[in-house]
């Protein structure tokens, strides 16, 4: 009977660098189960298929989780410039954008994950289009799929969540972690659009615009971001969205400065300037000078009277109230997960000995931009640490 050190469940970013970390350490006895025709498939959509793999400004308070210091200790075990040195020594050139989001030189999310399959030595054994339907702790574990039965003296859950659920995340993991004891936080969607009345954005429908965005909660600015924002049906989306949609609670508010880069004041000035120097022209056309014409016929159309100081203020100050984030189909992250006060900082299982959990299955999601690829990576690499220390009594703290 075959023993294997190592069983991988998942075939996402995480797995693919527990595997080939283990390798690097000497770990060759491993077995990777996907249940995708190939390895990868969501990491080759990241960062609308540029593959934006991690921030340049990153910092554990980017991420939100029941246990953040552990994040921290994590992120300190494999940081943004261990990734980039990582990921050069493979070949792979990165570059940062000018908010630092760090992309590969050909912007392709595809070269990200060839590069990492390729990385993988032939003495680890990958089942693709192969479901685990079971795992069992026995004296070694038992994993199960539909035709046979695995055994392993570690198992790794790289599951995934149960966001972009077209890439096959099904929440199996979690599922695993429950019949092991363990907690799953409440799992919402995350870097999602936002769903919102829609006569409260009528006529704006195909409009995208550059505008400060910020979630207002009570009375209170939670975050504010500068950015694309995209107008559907019934629907907010666009990069500045993805990224307030991380923040989200229920209850919150949205309100848009539709001219970010001039103030209060400089508008209701220009405007009342333009109504002493065209009394007859159009209020419309007045405010094309200035807005996206659907926006300023939608602004026109909130404000309760026809004055530069009205006209002004809704143009600074558009609140639109959010009914719910949108649904996990159209989510790139899932927030919540394995409860991370029930694993060590190597991310084994407090409950079940040599069970390890990485990335998104975890209790941990970052904001958009990068954030969550780096933790996918960094919990990677701090399992086979983990694992390899066992075999090869290596130090790394």
């Amino acid at each position: 009977m075959q023993i294997f050190d190592v069983a991988i469940i998942g075939g996402g970013a995480s797995a693919l660098m527990t595997v080939i970390q283990l390798q690097s350490l000497g770990i060759k006895n491993i077995v990777l189960f996907e249940g995708n025709e190939r390895l990868g498939r969501k990491l080759s959509a990241t960062g609308n298929g540029q593959g934006n793999i991690s921030n340049i400004h990153l910092t554990a308070k980017n991420y939100f989780s029941s246990n953040p210091e552990i994040v921290k200790n994590v992120l300190e075990n494999f940081s943004v410039e261990n990734l980039i040195d990582f990921f050069q020594d493979l070949g792979l050139y990165t570059q940062p954008d000018k908010v630092g989001r760090i992309y590969p030189l050909s912007k392709q999310a595809s070269t990200v994950t060839d590069i990492l399959r390729f990385s993988i030595q032939n003495t680890t054994t990958i089942f693709l289009n192969t479901r685990v339907i079971d795992v069992l702790p026995k004296q070694s574990f038992v994993v199960k799929t539909k035709d046979k039965e695995y055994f392993a003296n570690n198992v790794v859950i790289a599951t995934g969540g149960i966001a972009s659920q077209n890439f096959g995340s099904d929440g199996f993991g979690h599922m695993l972690a429950k019949k092991f004891g363990h907690r799953v936080t409440t799992l919402t969607p995350s870097i999602t659009r936002l769903v919102v009345d829609n006569h409260s954005i009528a006529g704006l429908k195909g409009v995208r615009v550059n505008a400060n965005v910020s979630l207002v909660r009570k009375k209170e600015k939670i975050i504010v971001i500068q950015g694309d924002i995209v107008f559907a049906d019934a629907m907010l989306g666009g990069d500045s969205i993805y990224k307030i949609s991380a923040f989200y609670q229920q209850g919150d508010r949205i309100s848009i400065d539709f001219l970010p880069d001039l103030s209060l004041l400089a508008i209701e000035n220009f405007l009342a300037q333009q109504l002493i120097k065209n009394p007859k022209k159009e209020a419309e056309e007045l405010l094309k000078g200035i807005l996206h014409g659907s926006v300023a016929r939608f602004i026109l159309k909130k404000v309760d009277r026809f004055t530069a100081k009205d006209i002004a203020y809704n143009i600074k100050n558009y609140t639109i109230a959010i009914q719910k984030i949108a649904p996990f189909d159209l989510a790139q992250v899932t927030k919540g997960g394995v409860d991370m006060q029930e694993v060590d900082k190597n991310l084994m299982s407090k409950k079940i000995k040599n069970l390890y959990f990485t990335g998104e299955v975890l209790d941990c999601d970052g904001e958009c931009g990068g954030y969550n690829l780096q933790w996918a990576f960094s919990s990677g690499v701090t399992v086979a640490r983990a694992i390899a220390k066992k075999y090869k009594k290596v130090n790394y703290d």
